[in-house]
């Protein structure tokens, strides 16, 4: 019995000299490979004295608790391949292990606060990292060149990244940011690969000086505020950086703000559930912008909302029911619009020099083609105008110099002046509804002969609306 109870003791004795892990569990480095200092009953890890690549830092040294690896306790340590730290560490120095370019894996518990400036700079081999929630900070350059790291999870409680924390982890593709995130810093991911970012929409998000393309996802409930927020973080991030912005599974109430995305270097967005109205200017000259997903219960596009954007094309949901002035303006790119039967009103010039439209449907509850609706569209050649039309502006077609068939519906009443100035209609059929047709409603060298379903007393106030005489007109209401 007397035997029992000494290696009893002895194995007890062992573990609080050298911090065997729960003594029995993974064996700890003996206390004799440290330097420590103890401060106000602490154990603090000034260095390492081993050669082993492998260390395992026991929890407790001679009965007191390591809680921290001091500042340089391993820096430059070339040689170590693996770092465990024990439960009730609070605290990463800087410059911890700068400049272990050996090291592979480490193990963080859960308890530590900070990770300082400089912790892991340099090494270049690491492919992981665990980042507990307890962590607040992390400081500068704590990961710089981490040349390996290619996924980062950043937790739930982590408050703040500081300047250049990744700076040069080149091969960092996926990164994940917490709510709770509320300043990152210059550079903070600058330097690394083409990047897949998954964020909250509640976060205060900012990934500045980037110079590789980001494809973010936003997830969530937002705002209209934190939205906009994520537009002037695009802001800053510098023109080079082609940025995919999906935002399809975020929800909420509100709006795109005016100019919350203008002059930002997008290429493909994929708007949030619950928003109700694009404002004014809101993708403003978005030159690199293709692609664009509105959401079902979009009700507005507003004022210049896409204006001289780079957008292809375009599906505007069942539930809009306006698209304001200059909405497309001058969307260069853009092929083929179709107007739902939900938008009663389209503003002026909201598709005015859309200089590849080719394909136009215009909805049933439009009752107006607006001045310069479609004015300069080169590329469009044909037109169907529903019968529910009733109005069609100056100049709404003006300038469409391929324009050379237009089927104008019985419903039609108004053709105001210049509305197919300067197009190549060659023959244009006008249905009997037709009561007026303003001045040079039909000012174009090519036009040969005009089929008027109506009287020829009905049509004789609009001698006006055609450039030539010499052209054909019958008559088939007579």
């Amino acid at each position: 019995m007397k035997k029992i109870k000494s290696i009893i003791m002895a194995t007890v004795a062992a573990c609080l000299l050298f911090g065997f892990s729960s003594c029995g569990g993974e064996k700890a480095n003996p206390a004799k490979d440290f330097v420590t200092l103890e401060i106000n009953g602490e154990i603090f890890i000034s260095s390492y004295k081993s050669n082993t690549p492998t260390i395992v830092i026991p929890s407790k040294i001679k009965g007191k608790p390591v809680t921290t690896i001091s500042d340089g306790a391993f820096n430059e340590m070339t040689f170590i391949t693996s770092v465990k730290l024990p439960q009730g560490i609070k605290k990463l120095g800087k410059s911890a292990f700068n400049g272990c370019k050996g090291l592979v894996s480490v193990s963080i518990p859960e308890g530590i606060t900070e990770i300082g400036d400089n912790t892991f700079n340099n090494c270049e081999k690491l492919e992981s990292i665990n980042i507990p929630s307890t962590v607040k900070t992390i400081g500068m350059n704590a990961f710089k060149k981490c040349a390996s790291l290619k996924e980062i999870v950043i937790p739930e409680g982590v408050e703040k990244i500081s300047e250049a924390a990744f700076i040069d982890c080149s091969s960092l593709n996926k990164l994940t940011l917490p709510s709770t995130l509320t300043y990152t810093g210059q550079k903070a991911f600058y330097n690394t690969s083409d990047l897949d970012v998954l964020m909250p929409a509640s976060a205060s998000f900012s990934l500045t000086q980037m110079n590789k393309n980001l494809n973010i996802k936003v997830v969530g409930n937002y705002t209209t505020e934190q939205i906009t927020q994520i537009g002037k973080t695009i802001k800053l991030i510098q023109k080079d950086v082609l940025v995919s912005l999906d935002m399809a599974d975020a929800i909420g109430t509100g709006e795109i703000e005016e100019e919350a995305f203008e002059r930002t270097n997008l290429i493909k967005i994929l708007l949030p559930k619950g928003i109700k109205k694009i404002n004014e200017e809101a993708f403003y000259s978005c030159k690199n912008l293709k692609e664009v997903t509105l959401p079902d219960g979009l009700v507005e596009i507003g004022y210049e909302a896409f204006d001289n954007s780079g957008i292809t094309d375009i599906i505007i949901p069942e539930s809009v029911t306006t698209i304001g002035d200059y909405a497309f303006y001058c969307c260069e790119a853009i092929t083929s619009i179709s107007i739902p039967d939900s938008v009663i009103t389209m503003g002026e010039y909201a598709f005015n020099n859309c200089l590849s439209l080719s394909n136009v449907t215009i909805g049933k509850g439009v009752s107006k083609l607006a001045f310069e609706v479609f004015g300069a569209c080169e590329n469009l050649t044909n037109m169907v105008i529903p019968a529910n039309v009733k109005v069609i502006e100056s100049s709404a077609f003006g300038s469409c110099i391929n324009l050379s068939d237009v089927i104008i519906e019985d419903g039609v009443e108004v053709i105001d002046e210049s509305a197919f100035g300067w197009t190549a209609l060659s023959k244009i059929t006008l249905s009997a509804s037709v009561r007026k047709i303003g001045e040079y409603a039909f000012d174009t060298k090519y036009l040969e002969t005009v089929n008027y379903r109506g009287s020829r007393n009905q049509l004789k106030y609009a001698r006006n609306a055609f450039s030539t005489n010499n052209i054909n007109f019958d008559y088939t209401g007579e």
